[in-house]
């Protein structure tokens, strides 16, 4: 199985209308819907459904409805693909939807608990007291800096999410928030006040976090099927016995998500599926991972590209093991139109030579080939189509005919012979 990442967003990426979807299409995400909204207390479906915005974006609302939204989306994602992901990890928000997914804690406590954590934050300063604001441009080294020279007794900025690094936000009481942001101002940063109720992931939330960490500290935590990376660390919970300490720390820690997408990418998976409404916990990924495929599940065209790869993604079968020799056979009957012999040996018959020595050891051990020599068995195949100039239509037919003798679709995918898995095909044939 491909190894896959999938990631939750936070406060912020809520919208009217989001799930409906999932609830139109799935009967047990409507029951999921009646569970959340049973323990959060509201109507969630409604509000999810309805609105108005303004009381979807409450603080102590839109935490229990980002959470059963990407929760019910991950199920469907299961339920599709059935998908087992190497790893998660959320957004600030997202973490307690990750570990729910990963079996930490019941989908009924998570939408509990993040619907008093939204309560809590709501309510943690008083109205023009605190502020956050986007800082775009600097490096996260620099706001740092900016940060400790903005603060002064009684009033502290702080870097409260490490978001890209191109990106960081600043959390604080507001006086010192807009000093840190003229600073960089002044240096040429880009800086947007956000439109929050207090200012999360920084010492202002401490009140508000000892009274969170008393009611996390009720909840019955179970072992994690999947790796979960945390906020605080931007590395996997070690065991549920911790949890409720770094969940604790998140509320007035800064969100380590660069990091964490960082750790991500080095752990070398081939595809990272957001779950979230909106996509906005993928989009800071981009930057600080350019080569790994990403999905944002909440559009219907990404669904669809997503079921396709899955779809195929099955475990060698019998038709694996004619891989390599139905790759030498196509090799040897697609016609040639390149009568320069030293690029015809260099790129069509030294690969077919050590494709063939392959086989021959294949047959010898008797069993399948691996991953990595069906990779080298299709490069060869790549190589021996440029070589011979064969014809970009011609090209997609034997693609098409080798995957439907083979079933390895996924192969064809991470190799970037399909960029679109959709049902309009497309392939990057030589030319």
């Amino acid at each position: 199985m491909m190894r896959a990442a999938v990631i939750f967003p936070g406060q912020g990426a809520q919208y009217v209308g989001m799930a409906k979807e999932l609830t139109d299409k799935y009967a047990f995400a409507r029951t999921r819907f009646a569970e959340a909204s049973d323990a959060a207390g509201i109507d969630l479906l409604k509000l999810c459904a309805e609105g108005p915005l303004d009381r979807l974006t409450l603080t102590a609302n839109a935490q229990p409805a980002v959470l059963a939204a990407s929760y019910i989306a991950f199920e469907a994602l299961q339920q599709e693909t059935g998908l087992e992901p190497t790893m998660l990890a959320g957004h600030s928000l997202g973490e307690y939807t990750a570990l729910a997914c990963a079996g930490g804690l019941s989908f009924y406590d998570a939408v509990r608990i993040v619907r008093y954590r939204g309560q809590l934050m709501q309510q943690a300063v008083a109205p023009g007291i605190g502020a956050m604001m986007s800082i775009i441009g600097p490096s996260a080294e620099r706001v740092e800096c900016a940060c400790a020279e903005a603060t002064m007794p009684g009033s502290v900025v702080v870097i409260s999410n490490y978001n890209s690094p191109e990106q960081t936000v600043i959390s604080g009481h507001s006086d010192a928030v807009e000093r840190c942001g003229e600073l960089l101002q002044e240096e040429g940063a880009k800086t947007v006040k956000l439109n929050v109720s207090a200012p999360f992931h920084s010492p202002l939330m401490e009140e508000a976090s000892e009274s969170l960490r008393e009611e996390l500290l009720k909840l019955d935590y179970k072992p994690l099927r999947y790796q979960v990376i945390s906020n605080v660390t931007a590395l996997p919970h070690h065991n549920e016995s911790g949890i409720a300490e770094l969940l604790t720390r998140q509320l007035t820690a800064p969100v380590m998500w660069a990091q964490t997408a960082a750790y991500i990418a080095q752990h070398k998976m081939a595809i990272c599926i957001d779950t979230g409404p909106s996509s906005i916990a993928l989009n800071l990924m981009r930057s600080t991972s350019p080569t790994m495929k990403l999905f944002a599940y909440d559009k219907t065209v990404e669904q669809d590209r997503v079921h396709r790869l899955f779809r195929h993604m099955r475990p060698a079968a019998p038709s694996t093991l004619a891989f390599v020799s139905r790759c030498l056979a196509i090799a040897v009957c697609t016609p040639n139109t390149n009568w320069n012999a030293s690029e015809y040996e260099e790129g069509a018959a030294k690969p077919y030579k050590d494709i063939h020595q392959l086989q021959l050891k294949l047959d010898e051990e008797g069993r399948a080939p691996t991953d990595e020599e069906m990779a080298r068995a299709l490069e060869m195949l790549v190589s021996v189509f440029e070589t011979k100039r064969t014809p970009p239509a011609e090209q997609r037919r034997r693609y098409e005919q080798l995957m439907k003798e083979t079933g390895t679709e996924s192969l064809f995918y991470d190799k970037g012979l399909i960029d679109d898995v959709a049902s309009e095909r497309q392939y990057p044939v030589s030319r």
